[in-house]
């Protein structure tokens, strides 16, 4: 069974909200470029933010709507989007926070080695597989399935050490993204979010099997976010529209969450 996927209840009107924002940014892209390809990517990429940022502080719900609103301005740049690498992350994101339950299933993690070797494969780079590296690691500090889970990381070790000895590298290379204006931006925000992070007390929520998350698991994936974002930005090529997903995701949570906590403490905040 797969067990890193989360259902979409349409019932629950935040997720209602998500939709009718994300077909609305699929219109309003499409009526700017006449370009359906791209449309659909936006309004995809604005969905992926608002799931990435409940991943992120899945204690406070409206959060993720602070990242849908800065993800918005994706309609207004040239947009060149990698979903596929944007869900990788998102369902790391799950696999260290354990919202989906503790157990991982050999489903779970055929899933997750296949899309960072798919990833690795198409950007001629061993970043994914790294970042499925890192995240095994701090899998292994939060769960209760140690034995499997250190057969992960060394099949996944062994299969990052044959791509090495295959392309002769690690197929690092840096971003566009990481010179001038851009990196003092990503590096002030990085720094602010890394401090609210360790500071933010508000993390223990309910999984999806009615368990209590206990904060450290939802700090760990907080600290893989930032980690994993920041390898990406600095060591590969990374299309725009994931810079913007990845930066509202951030900003979404650290805003929100700096508002409700020191600034308007009587907004929601769960």
């Amino acid at each position: 069974m797969f067990t890193l996927g989360r259902k979409i209840d349409i019932h629950y009107p935040t997720n209602r909200w998500i939709i009718v924002i994300a077909i609305l940014a699929t219109g309003g892209s499409f009526s700017l470029t006449r370009d359906i390809s791209i449309a659909w990517r936006t309004g995809a990429s604005i969905f992926l933010t608002w799931a990435l940022t409940r991943e992120l502080d899945p204690k406070r719900k409206y959060a993720a709507f602070a990242s849908a609103f800065f993800a918005l301005s994706s309609l207004f740049v040239a947009f060149e989007v990698d979903l596929m690498a944007i869900f990788f992350l998102l369902l790391m994101m799950r696999f260290v926070n354990k919202i989906t339950g503790d157990i991982n299933t050999i489903l779970d993690m055929a899933a997750l080695l296949g899309l960072a070797a798919a990833l690795s494969y198409n950007s001629e780079t061993s970043i994914y597989l790294l970042l499925l590296l890192i995240g095994i690691f701090f899998n292994l500090r939060n769960t209760n399935d140690k034995k499997k889970n250190i057969i992960f990381l060394l099949f996944t070790a062994v299969i990052f050490t044959g791509q090495f000895l295959v392309t002769g590298g690690y197929g690092l290379s840096e971003s566009d993204f990481s010179k001038g204006w851009i990196r003092i931006i990503y590096l002030v925000s990085v720094a602010f979010y890394l401090v609210y992070v360790l500071m933010d007390k508000e993390k223990s929520t309910l999984g999806d099997n009615g368990e209590m998350v206990e904060a450290k698991k939802i700090l760990s994936a907080q600290l893989y976010f930032a980690i994993g974002i920041s390898i990406l930005m600095f060591f590969s090529k990374v299309p725009s529209g994931n810079v913007i997903v990845y930066m509202s995701s951030m900003l979404g949570y650290l805003i929100y969450g700096i508002m409700t906590s020191f600034i308007f403490p009587l907004l929601p905040n769960k």
